[in-house]
This record gives C-alpha cells, structure tokens and sequence, in this order.
C-alpha cells in the first residue's frame, strides 16, 4: 500500500503541466509576416490563419491578412494585436519577408525582435521581396489557399534547387555579426497579373545591409557550387554552339552529381583561387551525337570555358557588392593573422584578385547516346 501511495505522489509531482502553457484558443497563430519601409517607421503586415464559415459542412481555410505602422517592429506588432481578437504569436512564423527598400538599410533592427523572443521559431525561413513585401504577402492566387503556404514551398523548393543556401533566422545571425563573411538570401518578385511569386536570385548582402546587386537563377546556382552548397538538385543549361539552324539543338542541359572544391588564399600576393570540378549527367542534349569519347570531351571541354566565364561573371557581381559570402576575410584572420592586420577589414575580399576556374566532367549521358 505504502508503495503505491509512493508512486501515486511522485505520479502527481511530475505531472503538474506546465507554467508557461498558452493554449491555442488563446493566441492568434501568424505563419509569415513582411516588412517594408513606411517613411522613417516599419509596416509589418502578417498572414493570420483563419476558416470562412460555410452554409452547410466544414468551412474554408484562408488567411486574414492585417497590417500597422510603427515606430519600430515590436510597436508595429503592438498595434496589430489591437486589431485581432487573440494576442500574436510568433511560434509558427514560417517565413519573414524583408521589402528591397528597408533591406537596403540594416535588417538587424528588423530581425532583433525575434532573437529576443524565446517564443520565436528561429528556423523561419528570409527572402528579400523586390518592391514591397507587403505585396507579395497580400497576393490573391488560385495555386494555394494559404499564402504563406505558397511562400514556404516556394523558398524550399529553391534550396533543393540548389539556388538558394537555405539560410533562416539562426544561420543569418551568425553571418551578420562574424566579420569577414557576408550572406545572400532568396529575391523573390509578386505577379500579380498572373497570381505568382516569382523566385528571381539572391540578394547579395554586404555586412547587414543588401548591396542592390542581383543574382540571376543561373548565377545562383553557380554560386552555390562555388561556395561548395549543392543541395539535392543542381541543373544548368548551356549555349555551346552557334552552328544548328534550330536553336534548340544548339543547348545542353546538365545535372551537377558531385563537386569538389578547393578555395585557395594567398596573401601576401592577395589572390584567391577557387577550383571546382563537377561530374555531371546529360538530362538534355537534342543534338544526341555522344557516342563518342572524341565528343564528350570536346563537351566537357566547352562547359568547362563557359561555366568558368559565368563564374567570373559572379564574382565580378560579389566584388561589386564588397559581399564576402565565401568567408575569405574570416580565413583570412584565422590562418594569416599578421598579413590579416595590415588590411582594412571592410576590403579584404574587394581587394583580393578572386579566380574561379570549373573542370567538368560527364560521366552518364542518360539510356541514349
């Protein structure tokens, strides 16, 4: 008997819940959220989770989409809990997007609310929105009954692209105060002709402010390899004649399988090298003449010029941007700490001369030569 008394009292001390529960009737769930410049304050318009009631049966799922200028992030977020009928709760955000205006400033102050929250879910993904992020967040598509729904699968299907690095909240905080590296994130643009959010590139971000430089897909894609972040898909299509009457046969489409890559600092002669090789696959050659060794080589040969020049391309945009996203002032630091001192911090990376050079390799062509 004793012994069950025993069990039942430390049954009831372990037990007891939890002090700092918060039930969902309470709270109004925000999924994502976007910010803009309104003058020298911040519009914050969120996407709140809602059901349109129905005649008969269960109702629709959509979003209420509700917005307020303040003078700072966590004003603007005070004065739309005034206008929903539960406080907001930030523990569901998926996505925050960042307008081209206010990112051109400093995202920190914009960011700062959430790393402050422990309530925050850190791993929301960021995208920079050309225009107003507000009006990505309010675009009315058939494609999705939830925006941020849309806005999710759109940034993760990026990343597995390999266009994107997938950074979120945490990864980006790191980047922002670690000198010597620099970031990019997601651009995306809203159609609203169409009813899309289009994926553009990657903003390129010089310390915590974006630079105004773009990448385009294809660019992104190859600066993701550069900075050694394929994800589970990398595919690039190439020009690489000018002799077929269709243009169509004039194009090569490759998917990257591996890369191996080398980044070199040299600095005392303030020269970096970056040497890539991809084994890749044919996904599309209409042409079809790969039935020889001769061929593929002379292939191989030819992607690996032009991906070389693209990739020079690229970093004439970084140089441009002063966006550091490789880290080079970092490892600069850690490894030639004595040459490290004699430089401006700021321009380590504009200052070195940055060579890129790609070597492909095909090793599979498909069922078909």
């Amino acid at each position: 008997m004793k012994k069950m008394v025993s069990i039942g009292f430390i049954s009831l001390v372990l037990l007891t819940g939890c002090w700092d529960q918060r039930q969902f009737k309470d709270v109004k769930i925000v999924q994502s959220t976007a910010f803009d410049a309104a003058g020298d304050k911040i519009l914050d318009t969120v996407a709140v989770p809602a059901v349109r009631r129905a005649g008969e049966g269960a109702g629709e799922q959509t979003e209420q989409i509700v917005d307020a200028v303040g003078t700072t992030p966590r004003d603007a977020r005070d004065k739309i809990d005034a206008k929903l009928s539960n406080f907001f709760d930030p523990a569901k955000i998926e996505v925050v997007l960042i307008g081209e205006d206010l990112a051109k400033k400093d995202i920190y102050p914009v960011l700062d609310i959430y790393y402050r929250n422990p309530r925050s879910n850190l791993t929301a993904q960021l995208a920079i929105v050309e225009g107003k992020a507000a009006d990505a967040l309010a675009l009315e598509t058939d494609r999705e009954t939830l925006i941020s729904k849309y806005l999710k699968g759109l940034l993760e299907s990026a990343h597995v692209t390999s266009h994107t690095p997938g950074e979120n909240i945490q990864l980006v905080c790191a980047e922002m105060f670690e000198e010597g590296e620099d970031f990019s994130l997601p651009l995306l643009a809203a159609d609203h002709e169409k009813g899309i959010i289009q994926f553009k590139g990657l903003a390129l971000f010089s310390e915590r402010a974006f630079s105004g430089v773009k990448l385009s897909m294809e660019q992104s894609v190859l600066l993701m390899v550069m900075e050694d972040k394929l994800s589970k898909y990398g595919r690039v299509t190439k020009k690489i004649s000018d002799k077929e009457k269709e243009e169509i046969l004039n194009y090569v489409t490759i998917g990257i399988d591996k890369v191996d890559r080398k980044l070199k600092i040299d600095p005392v002669k303030k020269k970096v090298t970056i040497d890539v090789k991809l084994k890749a696959e044919v996904l599309e050659y209409p042409k079809n003449h790969l039935e020889t060794e001769k061929e593929v080589k002379r292939l191989n040969k030819k992607l690996s010029e032009l991906l070389t020049k693209d990739a020079e391309e690229v970093i004439s945009l970084l140089k441009e941007a002063n966006s550091d996203v490789f880290g080079i002032g970092r490892r600069t630091k850690a490894y030639h700490y004595k040459e490290w001192k004699k430089m401006d911090p700021k321009k380590v990376f504009k200052e070195m001369d940055v060579v890129p050079t790609f070597t492909v390799e095909i090793t599979r062509h498909g069922i078909i030569n």
